[in-house]
């Protein structure tokens, strides 16, 4: 059987006599301390389109696992490096860009060892090991690197320049269409720059000719670590129409540019004309400019999904997103403010990826649904979880008689959509599986049922490919400060199952035909079969964890299922 997908559930226990509560959480890595293991990112080879390079490391007497991180992980070759490794000493984590390598197998007796990775080969591709505590061991550019414009020190090997990547850019043969402005999104990540800057030209292949279009900031450990930044900006086409190509470079402030990403598009001839504002501007425009503060009374904000000439009214919760496979949607807003000639708003939206944007400024008196769509690029999205997108109506910014947009003026009104999409199949675990507590003498039962606290256990769906699959989950063992095990089994339903032995949750039927995203709420299976049975001779108070560092991490995975 063939692992589909892993990932890793931490668990976190706190006691008092015994108590056991397990959380799911996401890695957050802080890169302080010096760490006593190595790595080093040898020489880079090209082979059938694919960089090819060998990793030596040396580990702690108590370490076996390391981390591998790219900026461009979709180019990681992830079945070679299971090939290389075993499957089960692969966990991947997509959205986060990591993948943890267990080496174990590959540790000599002076806790040494190399492995080999491959990545497909690109513009800029860029590798970072680091251990478990999210140093970096050692950060390669796989590209070759210009000697003249690089960062070589301390085990680093990278380019100064900025990297830039668009999102859903189109060529010669399939053209973006759009009006008479072009929304643009991708992503960017500097090793050494603070500040960087987005520009464009219009079918001129050469920065010294472009325009700004934005400029954005990072953390010095942002950069260090190799964080990819997204954006979505607008580019005004007003008076354009027919093929042209968008070219677009990131700057940074050191005056390094990211090498050249380009865009086709078909400019429909349009009547229409917006500089950054809709006909309501018009509205907003024509009032005196009084410095007085817009108050929420009866303001409204709505969001409405418009997808092929269809309005929908946003009813989506959390527990019942908008899901669809497309490559994206739309959205318009209805706005109804208080009719007094002080008012003065802006409506922004914002996802929980993409950072606030403008969508329209608006005064008082106004009752009416813009036209003019937002849209939504879910390839930014495709990793099946929850997300949502807001839309606000905030307060302007008043300076005397001057009046401006404000992205942190007071929230007058809101509205919010949440909305899963992709092409894979996920698994959303819960938060938290708690197994009650135990006192020994007390009378109770050591056999302990999970209970998810009012979390959920998930599956999402978004495959096209009909491949049956079985989700599992893999225990292990508890371990406290001095590295006991805690005394016991676990079971599925009335069947123990040693720890480190995968335990069959549920078969997945195969995907759906049409465009849709099957979801499977599997918390009351979860609940009625996964129970720990306790040694009652081998019990000691305390506090009892499962993590990475000390190797009994409980992870979810997908196999084939016939």
């Amino acid at each position: 059987m063939k692992n589909k997908n892993r990932q890793v559930l931490f668990a976190l226990v706190v006691t008092f006599g015994l108590i056991l509560t397990f959380f799911t959480a996401i890695n957050t890595y802080a890169a302080t301390g010096t760490s006593t293991e190595t790595a080093r990112i040898n020489n880079v080879m090209i082979d059938n389109g694919n960089y090819k390079t060998k990793i030596d490391f040396k580990m702690t007497s108590d370490g076996s696992q390391l981390i591998l991180y790219s900026p461009d992980y979709d180019n990681l070759d992830i079945n070679y490096l299971k090939a290389e490794l075993g499957n089960s000493n692969v966990v991947t984590n997509k959205n986060g860009d990591y993948v943890i390598v267990n080496l174990t197998n590959e540790l000599n007796s002076k806790n040494s060892g190399s492995f080999n990775v491959e990545m497909k080969q690109f513009n800029d591709d860029n590798l970072a090991i680091r251990d478990m505590n999210g140093n970096n061991l050692a950060v390669r550019s796989l590209t070759p690197v210009d000697r003249a414009n690089e960062n070589d020190s301390d085990n680093i090997d990278v380019s100064n320049k900025p990297v830039l990547r668009l999102v859903d850019s189109g060529t010669s043969s399939s053209p973006i269409g759009t009006e008479n402005s072009y929304y643009v999104t991708g992503n960017w990540y500097d090793y050494d720059s603070k500040n960087v800057a987005l520009y464009y030209s219009l079918d001129v292949n050469d920065p010294s000719k472009a325009s700004k279009v934005a400029s954005y900031t990072q953390s010095e450990s942002d950069g260090h670590n190799l964080v990819v930044h997204s954006f979505s900006e607008n580019i005004n086409l007003s008076g354009k129409s027919g093929n042209h190509t968008v070219y677009f470079w990131i700057k940074d402030s050191d005056g390094n540019w990211s090498s050249v990403s380009s865009s086709v598009i078909n400019v429909a001839a349009t009547n229409k004309v917006y500089s950054g504002f809709s006909p309501a501007s018009a509205l907003f425009a024509s009032r005196a400019l009084v410095p007085a503060a817009a108050t929420a009374g009866n303001s409204v904000v709505k969001l409405i999904l418009t997808n092929n000439g269809i309005d929908t009214p946003n009813t989506y919760t959390a527990d019942n997103p908008y899901m669809s496979k497309s490559t994206g949607f739309q959205f318009k807003v209805y706005i109804n403010t208080p009719n007094v000639d002080v008012y003065h708003a802006t409506v922004y939206y914002e996802t929980d990826v993409e950072s606030q944007k403008v969508y329209i400024s608006t005064g008082g008196g106004f009752n009416s649904t813009i036209n003019v769509p937002a849209k939504i690029n879910t390839s930014l999205y495709t990793d099946n979880k929850l997300h949502y997108v807001k839309v606000m109506l905030r307060q302007s910014k008043q300076l005397g008689s001057v009046i401006s947009n404000d992205p942190n003026g007071q929230i007058l009104a809101s509205d919010t959509l949440y909305f899963r999409t992709g092409y894979s199949l996920a698994v959303d675990p819960p938060k938290s599986i708690d197994f009650g507590s135990y006192m020994p003498g007390g009378g109770k039962s050591p056999i302990l049922n999970a209970n998810l606290d009012g979390s959920k256990l998930l599956v999402i769906d978004g495959r096209n490919v009909d491949n049956y699959q079985k989700l599992q989950l893999i225990t292990h063992n508890l371990k406290n400060s001095t590295g006991n095990q805690l005394g016991g089994n676990i079971y599925w339903g009335n069947t123990p199952y040693e720890y480190g032995s995968p335990i069959d949750i549920r078969n997945i039927d195969g995907p759906s035909s049409n465009n849709t995203i099957k979801t499977y709420d599997l918390s009351s299976l979860l609940e009625q079969n996964l129970k720990m049975k306790l040694d009652t001779n081998d019990l000691s108070s305390g506090t009892y964890d499962a993590n990475s560092s000390i190797g009994n991490v409980w992870t979810w995975q997908f196999v084939s299922s016939l």
